[in-house]
Protein backbone atom coordinates (compact mmCIF):
# COMPACT_ATOMS: atom_id res chain seq x y z
CA UNK A 1 0.00 0.00 0.00
CA UNK A 2 2.96 2.58 0.84
CA UNK A 3 5.06 1.30 -2.16
CA UNK A 4 1.08 2.27 -4.00
CA UNK A 5 1.01 6.13 -2.54
CA UNK A 6 4.47 6.53 -3.00
CA UNK A 7 4.22 5.83 -6.74
CA UNK A 8 0.83 7.33 -7.29
CA UNK A 9 2.72 10.52 -5.45
CA UNK A 10 6.27 10.44 -7.25
CA UNK A 11 3.75 10.29 -10.59
CA UNK A 12 2.02 13.52 -9.66
CA UNK A 13 5.16 15.22 -8.43
CA UNK A 14 6.43 14.23 -12.03
CA UNK A 15 3.58 15.46 -13.48
CA UNK A 16 3.41 18.65 -12.04
CA UNK A 17 7.65 18.92 -13.17
CA UNK A 18 7.02 18.11 -16.75
CA UNK A 19 4.11 20.77 -17.17
CA UNK A 20 6.33 23.26 -15.23
CA UNK A 21 9.02 22.26 -17.90
CA UNK A 22 6.53 22.64 -20.91
CA UNK A 23 5.27 25.84 -19.62
CA UNK A 24 9.09 27.50 -18.91
CA UNK A 25 9.85 25.84 -22.70
CA UNK A 26 6.77 28.11 -24.09
CA UNK A 27 7.83 31.44 -22.34
CA UNK A 28 11.53 30.56 -23.53
CA UNK A 29 10.34 30.05 -26.86
CA UNK A 30 7.95 33.03 -26.86
CA UNK A 31 10.98 35.34 -25.50
CA UNK A 32 13.10 33.96 -27.91
CA UNK A 33 10.34 34.88 -30.61
CA UNK A 34 9.88 38.39 -29.53
CA UNK A 35 13.65 38.85 -29.35
CA UNK A 36 13.75 37.95 -33.19
CA UNK A 37 10.77 40.29 -33.96
CA UNK A 38 12.67 42.99 -32.04
CA UNK A 39 15.73 42.43 -34.02
CA UNK A 40 13.70 42.26 -37.47
CA UNK A 41 12.10 45.55 -36.61
CA UNK A 42 15.76 47.04 -35.74
CA UNK A 43 16.93 46.28 -38.91
CA UNK A 44 13.90 46.91 -41.06
CA UNK A 45 14.44 50.50 -39.30
CA UNK A 46 17.67 51.00 -40.18
CA UNK A 47 16.97 49.81 -43.81
CA UNK A 48 14.00 52.06 -44.00
CA UNK A 49 16.31 55.21 -42.87
CA UNK A 50 18.68 54.12 -46.02
CA UNK A 51 15.95 54.14 -48.49
CA UNK A 52 15.02 57.42 -47.09
CA UNK A 53 18.46 58.45 -47.70
CA UNK A 54 18.55 56.88 -51.53
CA UNK A 55 15.42 58.56 -52.35
CA UNK A 56 16.07 62.02 -50.77
CA UNK A 57 19.49 62.40 -52.39
CA UNK A 58 18.01 61.10 -56.14
CA UNK A 59 15.73 64.48 -56.06
CA UNK A 60 18.51 67.01 -56.67
CA UNK A 61 18.10 68.92 -59.30
CA UNK A 62 20.00 66.67 -62.22
CA UNK A 63 17.80 63.58 -61.51
CA UNK A 64 14.74 63.41 -59.94
CA UNK A 65 13.70 67.04 -59.29
CA UNK A 66 14.95 68.20 -62.60
CA UNK A 67 11.51 69.88 -65.13
CA UNK A 68 11.73 66.79 -67.46
CA UNK A 69 10.54 64.56 -64.64
CA UNK A 70 7.82 65.86 -62.48
CA UNK A 71 8.44 70.04 -62.07
CA UNK A 72 5.14 70.14 -60.50
CA UNK A 73 6.12 68.42 -57.29
CA UNK A 74 9.05 70.50 -56.43
CA UNK A 75 11.25 67.90 -56.02
CA UNK A 76 14.32 69.79 -55.90
CA UNK A 77 12.99 72.26 -53.40
CA UNK A 78 10.72 71.13 -50.58
CA UNK A 79 10.38 67.72 -51.08
CA UNK A 80 14.21 67.78 -50.37
CA UNK A 81 14.20 69.11 -47.78
CA UNK A 82 11.72 67.11 -46.10
CA UNK A 83 13.13 64.34 -46.54
CA UNK A 84 16.26 65.08 -45.55
CA UNK A 85 15.03 66.58 -42.53
CA UNK A 86 13.29 63.18 -42.02
CA UNK A 87 16.56 61.17 -42.04
CA UNK A 88 18.29 63.60 -39.48
CA UNK A 89 14.97 62.32 -37.32
CA UNK A 90 15.03 59.43 -37.55
CA UNK A 91 18.69 58.58 -37.01
CA UNK A 92 18.37 60.41 -34.11
CA UNK A 93 15.64 58.04 -33.33
CA UNK A 94 17.27 54.76 -33.99
CA UNK A 95 20.84 55.73 -32.60
CA UNK A 96 18.76 56.91 -29.20
CA UNK A 97 17.20 53.40 -29.40
CA UNK A 98 19.19 51.47 -30.53
CA UNK A 99 22.98 52.40 -29.95
CA UNK A 100 24.37 51.14 -26.60
CA UNK A 101 27.87 52.37 -26.77
CA UNK A 102 28.71 50.47 -30.40
CA UNK A 103 26.31 47.91 -29.44
CA UNK A 104 23.25 47.94 -31.31
CA UNK A 105 20.56 46.33 -30.25
CA UNK A 106 16.69 46.99 -29.06
CA UNK A 107 18.04 45.58 -25.67
CA UNK A 108 20.02 47.87 -23.21
CA UNK A 109 21.39 44.55 -22.00
CA UNK A 110 22.38 42.32 -25.03
CA UNK A 111 25.03 39.36 -24.10
CA UNK A 112 26.06 39.50 -28.52
CA UNK A 113 25.17 41.51 -31.32
CA UNK A 114 23.48 40.76 -34.67
CA UNK A 115 26.31 41.14 -37.02
CA UNK A 116 24.13 41.39 -40.13
CA UNK A 117 22.47 44.54 -38.79
CA UNK A 118 25.93 45.96 -38.22
CA UNK A 119 26.62 45.36 -42.19
CA UNK A 120 23.91 47.56 -43.00
CA UNK A 121 23.57 50.23 -39.96
CA UNK A 122 27.04 51.42 -40.75
CA UNK A 123 26.34 52.37 -43.96
CA UNK A 124 24.84 55.76 -42.93
CA UNK A 125 27.73 57.24 -43.45
CA UNK A 126 26.97 57.85 -47.14
CA UNK A 127 24.51 60.42 -46.26
CA UNK A 128 26.90 61.68 -43.99
CA UNK A 129 28.98 62.29 -47.68
CA UNK A 130 26.40 63.73 -49.60
CA UNK A 131 25.26 66.45 -46.96
CA UNK A 132 26.48 69.26 -49.19
CA UNK A 133 23.74 68.32 -51.13
CA UNK A 134 21.39 69.94 -48.23
CA UNK A 135 23.56 73.22 -48.54
CA UNK A 136 21.12 75.15 -49.49
CA UNK A 137 18.10 73.97 -47.33
CA UNK A 138 19.88 74.45 -44.06
CA UNK A 139 20.56 70.90 -43.39
CA UNK A 140 23.92 70.37 -44.01
CA UNK A 141 25.35 70.80 -40.28
CA UNK A 142 22.54 68.70 -39.09
CA UNK A 143 23.20 65.65 -41.71
CA UNK A 144 26.89 66.18 -40.77
CA UNK A 145 26.48 65.85 -37.26
CA UNK A 146 23.05 64.54 -36.09
CA UNK A 147 24.25 60.53 -36.53
CA UNK A 148 27.95 60.64 -36.06
CA UNK A 149 28.02 58.44 -32.94
CA UNK A 150 25.36 55.89 -35.32
CA UNK A 151 28.12 55.74 -37.76
CA UNK A 152 30.80 55.44 -35.74
CA UNK A 153 30.48 53.65 -32.80
CA UNK A 154 29.47 50.11 -34.44
CA UNK A 155 32.88 49.98 -35.96
CA UNK A 156 34.65 50.90 -32.82
CA UNK A 157 32.77 48.13 -30.84
CA UNK A 158 33.30 45.34 -33.72
CA UNK A 159 37.18 46.37 -33.23
CA UNK A 160 37.75 46.47 -29.98
CA UNK A 161 35.17 43.39 -28.81
CA UNK A 162 34.69 40.67 -32.16
CA UNK A 163 38.14 40.84 -34.47
CA UNK A 164 41.01 39.04 -32.81
CA UNK A 165 44.84 38.96 -33.46
CA UNK A 166 44.31 36.25 -36.50
CA UNK A 167 42.19 38.64 -38.67
CA UNK A 168 39.05 36.59 -37.72
CA UNK A 169 35.43 38.12 -36.61
CA UNK A 170 33.81 36.32 -33.93
CA UNK A 171 29.67 36.38 -33.50
CA UNK A 172 30.49 36.63 -29.49
CA UNK A 173 32.98 39.07 -27.59
CA UNK A 174 34.49 35.26 -25.97
CA UNK A 175 35.40 34.65 -29.06
CA UNK A 176 33.74 31.26 -29.33
CA UNK A 177 31.50 31.64 -32.39
CA UNK A 178 32.75 31.82 -35.71
CA UNK A 179 31.57 31.06 -39.47
CA UNK A 180 31.42 32.65 -42.54
CA UNK A 181 28.38 34.84 -41.17
CA UNK A 182 30.18 36.32 -38.75
CA UNK A 183 33.40 36.60 -41.29
CA UNK A 184 31.24 38.48 -43.86
CA UNK A 185 29.24 40.69 -41.71
CA UNK A 186 32.46 41.57 -39.44
CA UNK A 187 34.31 42.94 -42.57
CA UNK A 188 31.31 44.88 -44.05
CA UNK A 189 30.27 46.68 -40.45
CA UNK A 190 33.99 48.77 -40.79
CA UNK A 191 33.40 50.05 -44.12
CA UNK A 192 32.20 53.64 -42.36
CA UNK A 193 35.83 53.43 -40.43
CA UNK A 194 37.86 52.65 -43.72
CA UNK A 195 35.90 54.92 -45.73
CA UNK A 196 36.62 57.70 -43.50
CA UNK A 197 40.50 57.72 -43.66
CA UNK A 198 40.28 56.76 -47.18
CA UNK A 199 38.55 59.92 -48.10
CA UNK A 200 41.06 61.66 -45.64
CA UNK A 201 43.84 60.91 -47.26
CA UNK A 202 42.68 60.60 -50.94
CA UNK A 203 43.07 63.94 -53.59
CA UNK A 204 39.55 64.78 -53.82
CA UNK A 205 38.81 64.40 -50.06
CA UNK A 206 40.73 67.54 -49.01
CA UNK A 207 37.58 69.67 -49.34
CA UNK A 208 35.70 67.81 -46.63
CA UNK A 209 37.00 64.41 -44.71
CA UNK A 210 41.08 65.80 -45.32
CA UNK A 211 40.75 69.24 -43.98
CA UNK A 212 40.43 67.66 -40.47
CA UNK A 213 43.82 67.04 -38.49
CA UNK A 214 44.80 63.63 -37.62
CA UNK A 215 44.39 63.89 -34.45
CA UNK A 216 41.08 65.01 -34.51
CA UNK A 217 39.63 62.63 -36.84
CA UNK A 218 41.41 59.96 -34.58
CA UNK A 219 39.45 61.41 -31.66
CA UNK A 220 35.81 60.41 -33.24
CA UNK A 221 37.37 57.49 -35.35
CA UNK A 222 39.19 55.83 -32.24
CA UNK A 223 41.37 53.95 -34.47
CA UNK A 224 43.29 55.35 -37.26
CA UNK A 225 44.69 54.07 -40.55
CA UNK A 226 47.48 52.31 -38.87
CA UNK A 227 45.52 50.90 -36.62
CA UNK A 228 43.11 49.68 -39.34
CA UNK A 229 46.36 48.22 -41.39
CA UNK A 230 48.14 46.53 -38.00
CA UNK A 231 44.63 45.12 -36.58
CA UNK A 232 42.32 44.36 -39.43
CA UNK A 233 43.71 44.27 -43.38
CA UNK A 234 46.71 42.52 -42.77
CA UNK A 235 45.53 39.89 -40.23
CA UNK A 236 42.44 39.46 -42.27
CA UNK A 237 44.23 39.23 -45.71
CA UNK A 238 46.63 36.17 -44.33
CA UNK A 239 43.58 34.82 -43.41
CA UNK A 240 41.37 35.13 -46.78
CA UNK A 241 44.19 33.40 -48.90
CA UNK A 242 44.64 30.99 -46.45
CA UNK A 243 40.83 29.81 -46.54
CA UNK A 244 40.70 30.81 -50.63
CA UNK A 245 39.23 27.91 -52.19
CA UNK A 246 40.51 28.02 -56.04
CA UNK A 247 38.45 25.19 -57.19
CA UNK A 248 34.95 26.89 -55.70
CA UNK A 249 35.67 30.25 -56.25
CA UNK A 250 34.92 31.19 -52.28
CA UNK A 251 36.33 31.34 -49.19
CA UNK A 252 35.85 28.51 -46.40
CA UNK A 253 34.94 29.81 -43.27
CA UNK A 254 32.98 26.82 -41.93
CA UNK A 255 32.40 23.78 -43.24
CA UNK A 256 29.63 24.33 -45.31
CA UNK A 257 29.57 25.76 -49.12
CA UNK A 258 26.22 27.05 -48.94
CA UNK A 259 26.25 30.70 -48.75
CA UNK A 260 23.34 33.62 -47.78
CA UNK A 261 23.47 36.10 -50.41
CA UNK A 262 23.11 38.52 -47.68
CA UNK A 263 26.28 37.06 -46.47
CA UNK A 264 28.14 37.39 -50.29
CA UNK A 265 26.88 40.77 -49.94
CA UNK A 266 28.92 41.63 -46.86
CA UNK A 267 32.07 39.55 -48.09
CA UNK A 268 32.00 42.16 -51.38
CA UNK A 269 32.23 45.02 -48.90
CA UNK A 270 34.21 43.79 -46.36
CA UNK A 271 36.78 42.87 -49.37
CA UNK A 272 36.88 46.19 -50.01
CA UNK A 273 37.67 47.43 -47.33
CA UNK A 274 40.71 44.44 -46.88
CA UNK A 275 42.80 45.36 -49.89
CA UNK A 276 41.67 49.54 -50.24
CA UNK A 277 43.38 49.53 -46.58
CA UNK A 278 46.42 47.89 -47.90
CA UNK A 279 46.27 49.57 -51.34
CA UNK A 280 46.42 53.15 -49.28
CA UNK A 281 48.06 52.57 -46.52
CA UNK A 282 50.29 49.55 -46.51
CA UNK A 283 53.98 48.96 -48.50
CA UNK A 284 54.87 47.26 -51.79
CA UNK A 285 54.25 43.90 -50.27
CA UNK A 286 50.97 45.09 -48.76
CA UNK A 287 49.76 46.60 -52.46
CA UNK A 288 50.93 43.10 -53.85
CA UNK A 289 48.48 40.97 -51.51
CA UNK A 290 45.84 44.08 -52.01
CA UNK A 291 45.92 42.87 -55.71
CA UNK A 292 45.34 38.78 -54.95
CA UNK A 293 42.46 39.84 -52.84
CA UNK A 294 40.95 41.90 -55.33
CA UNK A 295 41.57 39.22 -57.82
CA UNK A 296 39.64 36.83 -55.61
CA UNK A 297 36.83 39.38 -54.81
CA UNK A 298 36.18 39.57 -58.92
CA UNK A 299 36.28 35.76 -59.18
CA UNK A 300 33.47 35.34 -55.98
CA UNK A 301 31.40 37.72 -57.89
CA UNK A 302 31.65 36.08 -61.10
CA UNK A 303 30.62 33.00 -60.01
CA UNK A 304 27.66 34.10 -57.70
CA UNK A 305 26.44 36.06 -61.10
CA UNK A 306 26.87 33.07 -63.12
CA UNK A 307 23.11 32.39 -61.28
CA UNK A 308 21.60 35.68 -62.80
CA UNK A 309 18.59 35.94 -63.78
CA UNK A 310 16.21 38.33 -64.76
CA UNK A 311 14.61 38.68 -61.42
CA UNK A 312 17.66 38.52 -59.65
CA UNK A 313 20.18 35.99 -57.61
CA UNK A 314 18.29 32.78 -55.74
CA UNK A 315 18.34 33.66 -51.71
CA UNK A 316 21.05 30.94 -51.02
CA UNK A 317 23.59 29.35 -53.44
CA UNK A 318 26.36 26.80 -53.02
CA UNK A 319 29.63 27.04 -54.44
CA UNK A 320 30.61 23.40 -55.78
CA UNK A 321 33.91 22.54 -57.21
CA UNK A 322 32.74 23.44 -60.86
CA UNK A 323 30.38 25.93 -60.49
CA UNK A 324 27.97 27.55 -58.18
CA UNK A 325 23.86 26.12 -57.87
CA UNK A 326 20.85 27.78 -56.67
CA UNK A 327 20.54 26.30 -53.19
CA UNK A 328 16.71 28.14 -52.94
CA UNK A 329 13.86 28.22 -55.29
CA UNK A 330 13.40 31.31 -54.50
CA UNK A 331 14.27 35.04 -54.96
CA UNK A 332 14.20 37.27 -51.66
CA UNK A 333 14.08 41.29 -52.30
CA UNK A 334 15.02 42.04 -49.61
CA UNK A 335 18.71 40.05 -49.85
CA UNK A 336 18.68 41.06 -53.55
CA UNK A 337 18.75 44.72 -53.03
CA UNK A 338 20.94 44.84 -49.98
CA UNK A 339 23.66 42.80 -52.41
CA UNK A 340 23.72 45.26 -54.62
CA UNK A 341 23.85 47.84 -52.18
CA UNK A 342 26.72 46.45 -51.08
CA UNK A 343 28.43 45.90 -54.60
CA UNK A 344 27.52 49.61 -55.62
CA UNK A 345 26.55 52.37 -53.06
CA UNK A 346 29.02 54.12 -50.96
CA UNK A 347 32.48 52.83 -49.96
CA UNK A 348 32.23 49.81 -52.44
CA UNK A 349 33.32 47.72 -55.08
CA UNK A 350 32.53 50.59 -57.19
CA UNK A 351 34.53 52.93 -55.43
CA UNK A 352 37.54 54.49 -57.05
CA UNK A 353 39.38 57.51 -58.19
CA UNK A 354 42.71 59.35 -57.77
CA UNK A 355 44.94 57.68 -54.80
CA UNK A 356 42.68 54.64 -54.58
CA UNK A 357 43.19 51.38 -56.03
CA UNK A 358 43.01 50.67 -59.93
CA UNK A 359 41.20 46.72 -59.49
CA UNK A 360 37.89 48.00 -60.79
CA UNK A 361 38.82 48.69 -63.82
CA UNK A 362 40.67 45.48 -65.02
CA UNK A 363 41.37 41.85 -64.39
CA UNK A 364 38.84 39.71 -62.91
CA UNK A 365 37.26 42.44 -60.62
CA UNK A 366 36.75 44.85 -63.83
CA UNK A 367 34.99 42.46 -65.97
CA UNK A 368 33.12 40.99 -62.98
CA UNK A 369 31.77 44.69 -62.31
CA UNK A 370 30.69 45.10 -66.03
CA UNK A 371 28.98 41.74 -66.00
CA UNK A 372 27.32 43.36 -62.82
CA UNK A 373 26.20 46.33 -64.55
CA UNK A 374 24.41 44.14 -67.29
CA UNK A 375 22.53 41.78 -64.53
CA UNK A 376 21.57 45.31 -62.37
CA UNK A 377 20.18 46.84 -65.74
CA UNK A 378 17.52 43.60 -66.03
CA UNK A 379 16.71 43.04 -62.36
CA UNK A 380 15.68 46.80 -62.34
CA UNK A 381 13.64 46.46 -65.18
CA UNK A 382 11.73 43.45 -63.75
CA UNK A 383 11.87 44.93 -60.44
CA UNK A 384 9.86 48.44 -61.51
CA UNK A 385 7.56 46.27 -64.10
CA UNK A 386 6.47 43.08 -61.08
CA UNK A 387 5.07 45.63 -58.28
CA UNK A 388 2.42 44.37 -55.94
CA UNK A 389 -0.72 46.26 -56.26
CA UNK A 390 0.66 48.80 -54.10
CA UNK A 391 2.98 49.49 -56.24
CA UNK A 392 6.18 48.11 -53.93
CA UNK A 393 8.93 45.47 -54.25
CA UNK A 394 7.27 42.36 -53.00
CA UNK A 395 9.15 40.04 -50.65
CA UNK A 396 9.59 37.00 -52.93
CA UNK A 397 9.78 35.89 -56.65
CA UNK A 398 10.26 31.96 -57.39
CA UNK A 399 13.59 31.70 -59.01
CA UNK A 400 12.20 29.62 -61.57
CA UNK A 401 9.63 31.45 -63.10
CA UNK A 402 10.07 35.11 -61.70
CA UNK A 403 6.47 34.77 -60.73
CA UNK A 404 5.42 36.79 -57.11
CA UNK A 405 5.12 34.26 -54.67
CA UNK A 406 4.64 36.41 -51.38
CA UNK A 407 3.03 39.73 -52.92
CA UNK A 408 3.61 41.66 -49.09
CA UNK A 409 6.10 44.27 -48.92
CA UNK A 410 8.16 44.67 -46.06
CA UNK A 411 9.94 48.31 -44.82
CA UNK A 412 13.37 46.12 -45.61
CA UNK A 413 12.86 45.00 -48.90
CA UNK A 414 11.01 48.00 -50.05
CA UNK A 415 14.10 50.65 -48.13
CA UNK A 416 16.91 48.53 -49.48
CA UNK A 417 15.40 48.40 -52.96
CA UNK A 418 15.04 52.46 -52.88
CA UNK A 419 18.58 52.91 -51.96
CA UNK A 420 20.13 50.44 -53.97
CA UNK A 421 18.01 51.58 -57.01
CA UNK A 422 18.26 55.88 -56.04
CA UNK A 423 22.62 54.83 -56.28
CA UNK A 424 23.02 52.32 -59.04
CA UNK A 425 20.53 52.92 -61.85
CA UNK A 426 23.37 54.35 -64.12
CA UNK A 427 25.64 51.62 -63.71
CA UNK A 428 24.38 50.15 -67.18
CA UNK A 429 23.20 51.22 -70.23
CA UNK A 430 18.94 50.81 -69.90
CA UNK A 431 18.43 53.77 -67.87
CA UNK A 432 19.71 57.84 -67.67
CA UNK A 433 18.90 60.43 -65.47
CA UNK A 434 16.51 63.32 -66.19
CA UNK A 435 18.95 66.34 -67.21
CA UNK A 436 20.41 63.61 -69.89
CA UNK A 437 16.61 62.96 -71.63
CA UNK A 438 16.67 65.36 -74.28
CA UNK A 439 17.73 63.50 -77.29
CA UNK A 440 18.07 60.36 -75.84
CA UNK A 441 16.08 56.81 -77.17
CA UNK A 442 12.47 57.50 -76.14
CA UNK A 443 12.80 54.07 -74.32
CA UNK A 444 15.39 54.89 -72.03
CA UNK A 445 13.73 58.07 -71.24
CA UNK A 446 10.80 56.04 -70.82
CA UNK A 447 11.90 53.31 -68.24
CA UNK A 448 13.67 55.78 -66.29
CA UNK A 449 10.32 58.04 -66.02
CA UNK A 450 8.56 54.84 -64.41
CA UNK A 451 11.79 53.79 -62.62
CA UNK A 452 11.50 57.57 -60.96
CA UNK A 453 7.88 57.10 -60.09
CA UNK A 454 8.47 53.63 -58.55
CA UNK A 455 11.18 55.35 -56.18
CA UNK A 456 9.06 58.16 -55.29
CA UNK A 457 6.29 55.60 -54.72
CA UNK A 458 8.59 53.86 -52.52
CA UNK A 459 9.72 56.74 -50.79
CA UNK A 460 6.52 58.43 -49.89
CA UNK A 461 5.10 54.61 -48.51
CA UNK A 462 8.82 54.83 -46.23
CA UNK A 463 7.70 58.45 -44.81
CA UNK A 464 4.41 57.13 -43.89
CA UNK A 465 5.31 54.22 -41.75
CA UNK A 466 7.40 56.50 -39.42
CA UNK A 467 4.84 57.56 -36.40
CA UNK A 468 5.47 60.93 -35.25
CA UNK A 469 7.34 62.15 -32.37
CA UNK A 470 7.37 58.25 -31.31
CA UNK A 471 10.82 59.06 -29.29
Amino acid sequence: MFTLLFKKSTLVVLYFVFVKFLIACSVFQADESQTQDRYIKMGDEINRLHGIFGAAGLMRSSEMGHENYRSDLDLKGEQMKKFGQLWVDEIFRLNSRYNHRGMLSPYRRTKNPQLQVYATATYAYHMHHRAGRWSDHDLEDKILYTGLAFMIDPGVYVLKNLLDDQGKFYHDKQHLQFDKNSMSHGMASLQGHVYAWVRWKKPDGKEDMGQLPHEVLKGHMVYDEKDLLKKFARPTASLLIERWDDQRKIFVFDESSTWHLESLGSLMRGLKSVYETLYMFGNEEDQKIAAKIAEMTGQVLTRTLSLTEVWGLPETINFGEASAMAYSDRVSTKALWNFVNHIGSGFSLHSGGDGMSPYRSGGALGQALNQFAASLDQWLNFGINNLNQSGLTPELYSYHTGQIIESTSTLSSAGLFTVAASNNYRRGEMFERARDWNGLDPRIVQRSRLLYDVIYNHALYLKNTIKKKSY
